[in-house]
């Protein structure tokens, strides 16, 4: 099936031209002022003594080679940095080789952070990366489309995929995004889709037949009733709900619409290949017990493709559970959409089924079951499903983007009139105020493409397709510190970082009236956009490329042993979306950041809630909740999702130790030497010894003790939880050693311990750390060794607000460094 717009061969010859434009800027890198050429000669002989012998062009242990460096920090730049952590913190040079002097190790720091001072840094231009070209195509064209998922993943740093140094363009990449703008436009112009008529079913009583015998099709209903050995239906949390079992309701493709069909029918809609998309309406309504969370509605949409890649469904997270599967009835392309319940349907491991409930669809009509259902209704939370519309969709009569272009009606205007509308569409897309040669651009552009398209509507079409694929929308600008960033420079990144899309026409607003800056509307117009539902996508991003929460995803997929992935796809969902939850839950009730590190309060939804053995809550939505005293759960090291993420077998230790020092102190450690084997779990050493005697033995080796001696003893606290998150039992029968050491010797007996360690002395670590990823998230950088300064100011501010996260976020963006 192929659902993309040709666009016409005249316009696809005028865009190769922005094609040139765009791999010039995405090969340009960042652009920078002269820096030195030679490195310091002490600096150089220091090297050579005392680190030559590890980081030559042989072995190039951490993938650095001092021979090779230069003291150009305009290349160089991430290399000095990451020296100077190792330097700073004293893991190089490793224990067994000669240390630095208090003098040389002076000087080697003094050094590195002079030269990155006086580099004046500008920033590249970023590209949009897929995540936000979506929400932007979106929110100008009007759409409500997953077009991220038609375009090559982004290279993310440290974690975050907005780093500039690595949204370049390929050519590939260019191509894919090429065809997916002018598809998006093309369905922006598309009218009502042709090849099914609607469909409308009203669900009623069942007629007085028995099953198997013909009977008119939409006059019947269904609940669920509570199994413990069906094998293809699963409880997710605690609920259940209505999943009819079919509805004999096929359009004239494959056989006749109208008639009779055996029962009972199927909830069931088959749509012909032509068909690009269509709207689904459901009338539902929940019941549920007092001590019983509310049922969540899934709808499942069935599709087999032809095409070379599989599509990801586009759904909002909070509302339903959406996937893609083959049709086992027809051989052709087609849709097939069917109505489910909060039920995970598939074949689970018969391990697995021991641990859910599993239902199946009963219909009301048979006598002998209304007690058994009246039981059920009184007991457990049901769906009703009352009914069922679905039509064809089309965007082409949807109300006009925010911007107020009806881009739809501009061919049927005057020429004048199609001009001024593309000049507005084009000042949103590039996201400023236009210059004269743009305007007399875009008014000379429209006119070629009149006098050589075959209608008014398939210019205005390529003109759009030629805006979208300009450099100056698909990148934000850049500024240089020199040089004082407009208004519209800072609506434009505070836009991206908090909202992760263009500007409104509130911020566009301020922006061309210059007075974003003046007084406290700046503080307003962020206290504005936190508390937007646009926000949540900062919230979700943010949180989980900080977290490495998104890997949980790659967990379900993989093969590897040594993983436990969660065992449905709610909980999987419910997991990823917490460190989110949580993460906005300090932002939205400006909680203290310390929270992070301790808190009495964990923010769960129904699925959680059993999780983390706590009493159970009502519904899918995220809402904090108390703690009991002395509960070993609190901030976000311990959350179940960053359990489950760090869980790698019985090694588990390491793994924890290493998310400490990089996700909680910003510490990241180099890969380890190429010379030292792996930890293998069946090493004849390790037969009788408990873990860390087993991890000790590893670290008698000098090269692996350099890191682990700051991971390990880390990472032992979090031996109270399993591979999910759940708190272990009977850990002393068990014999599970939970107590450890910092890098500074301060000893912690478990978990509690850790956290109250952390609080008191090392919670200046945790929000610089925090500041430092909100920076590098958005600006598209990580701060430099030369923006040391700025960074620490940021948390004396920070400290002087107990922290709060509101105050945190607004001292970010207030900065004049945030903007270059």
């Amino acid at each position: 099936m192929n659902r993309d717009k040709k666009i016409s061969d005249n316009c696809r010859f005028t865009l190769r031209r922005c094609f040139i434009a765009i791999l010039l800027i995405g090969s340009s890198g960042i652009e920078r002022a002269h820096a030195a050429d030679m490195l310091d000669p002490r600096v150089r002989t220091l090297f050579g003594k005392h680190c030559k012998s590890c980081h030559e062009p042989g072995s190039k242990e951490g993938g650095i080679d001092v021979a090779s460096l230069a003291g150009d920090f305009s290349s160089e730049a991430r290399v000095w940095n990451r020296i100077h952590s190792v330097v700073a913190s004293r893991i190089m040079p490793p224990a067994g080789e000669p240390p630095l002097s208090a003098e040389d190790h002076g000087h080697v720091l003094a050094w590195i952070e002079s030269k990155s001072k006086e580099l004046a840094i500008r920033t590249a231009p970023r590209r949009l990366n897929r995540y936000e070209f979506s929400n932007t195509l979106n929110d100008l064209l009007g759409l409500q489309e997953n077009f991220a998922a038609r375009l090559p993943e982004d290279i993310s740093v440290n974690g975050f995929d907005t780093n500039a140094e690595k949204l370049t363009m390929t050519g590939e990449a260019l191509e894919a995004y090429f065809d997916t703008i002018a598809t998006a436009v093309a369905w922006r112009f598309d009218s009502a889709t042709p090849g099914f008529a609607p469909f409308e079913l009203t669900v009623q009583e069942p007629p007085k037949k028995k099953a198997k015998k013909p009977a008119p099709v939409p006059t019947f209903k269904l609940t669920a009733q509570l199994y413990k050995d069906v094998p293809l239906g699963f409880r997710v949390g605690d609920a259940v709900g209505l999943r009819p079992r079919s509805l004999a309701a096929h359009n004239g493709n494959l056989y006749n619409v109208t008639g009779t069909f055996e029962f009972p029918p199927e909830f069931c809609e088959t749509l012909p290949p032509s068909v690009d998309r269509f709207k689904l309406t459901l009338r539902v309504r929940s019941e549920a017990p007092a001590n019983c969370s509310l049922p969540r509605l899934v709808v499942d949409v069935n599709r087999e493709t032809v095409l070379d890649k599989p599509l990801e469904p586009q759904v909002d997270f909070q509302d339903i559970v959406c996937h893609f599967r083959k049709s086992q009835l027809f051989k052709q392309d087609a849709f097939i959409v069917e109505v489910a319940n909060g039920y995970e349907m598939g074949d689970f491991p018969e391990s697995v089924n021991r641990d859910f409930n599993a239902i199946r669809a009963q219909k009301l009509s048979r006598e002998e079951d209304q007690k058994q259902i009246k039981e059920l209704l009184d007991q457990y939370p049901v769906v009703f499903i009352e009914k069922m519309i679905l039509e064809p969709g089309s965007y082409a009569d949807d109300p006009p983007p925010a911007h107020g272009v009806a881009l739809t009606r501009l061919a049927d205007l005057p020429n004048d009139d199609r001009r001024s509308g593309l000049e507005t569409f084009l000042s949103h897309a590039y996201r400023r105020p236009l210059e004269p040669s743009e305007r007399s651009h875009v008014g000379q552009f429209l006119e070629r493409q009149l006098s050589l398209e075959d209608s008014p509507q398939a210019a205005i079409e390529s003109v759009l397709v030629y805006v979208l694929a300009s450099p100056k929308f698909l990148y934000l600008r850049s500024t240089h510190p020199a040089t004082p960033a407009t208004d519209h420079h800072l609506a434009e990144r505070l836009s991206y970082f908090l909202w992760c899309t263009t500007p409104d026409g509130t911020l566009d607003a301020l922006a061309r009236a210059g007075t974003l800056r003046s007084g406290r509307t700046l503080e307003g117009q962020v206290t504005r956009l936190l508390d937007h539902p646009n926000a949540e996508r900062f919230f979700q991003r943010f949180a989980e490329q900080w977290l490495d929460t998104e890997k949980l995803q790659d967990r379900h997929q993989s093969t590897d042993p040594g993983y436990l992935s969660p065992p449905n796809a709610y909980l999987r969902s419910s997991l990823r979306r917490e460190g989110g939850a949580f993460f906005q839950e300090l932002v939205r009730s400006d909680r203290s950041g310390l929270a992070i590190i301790d808190s009495d309060f964990v923010v769960v939804n129904d699925r959680l809630s059993t999780h983390y053995g706590l009493p159970l809550v009502r519904g899918g939505d995220f809402r904090p909740v108390s703690l009991p005293k002395d509960s070993p759960y609190g901030g976000m090291a311990t959350l179940a999702s960053v359990m489950t993420t760090t869980d790698h077998g019985m090694f588990r230790p390491i793994y924890r130790g290493a998310w400490v020092q990089k996700n909680l102190f910003n510490r990241p450690l180099p890969p380890p030497p190429t010379d030292v084997p792996e930890l293998m779990p069946n090493d004849p050493r390790f037969k009788g010894k408990s873990l860390k005697q087993q991890l000790a033995l590893h670290t008698e080796h000098a090269k692996c003790a350099v890191c682990h001696d700051r991971l390990d003893p880390l990472g032992y606290a979090f031996q109270e939880f399993d591979p999910l998150g759940r708190v272990v039992p009977n850990l002393a029968a068990k014999k599970i050693e939970t107590d450890g050491t910092f890098p500074d010797g301060e000893r912690y007996a478990n978990v509690r311990e850790f956290r109250a360690i952390v609080l008191e002395r090392h919670r200046d670590d945790v929000i610089r750390a925090l500041v430092s990823k909100l920076i590098a998230y958005g600006r598209g950088r990580e701060p430099s060794l030369g923006e040391r300064e700025w960074v620490e100011r940021l948390v004396a501010r920070a400290r002087q607000t107990d922290y709060r996260m509101r105050p945190l976020l607004l001292s970010i963006v207030e900065s004049p460094e945030f903007l270059h």
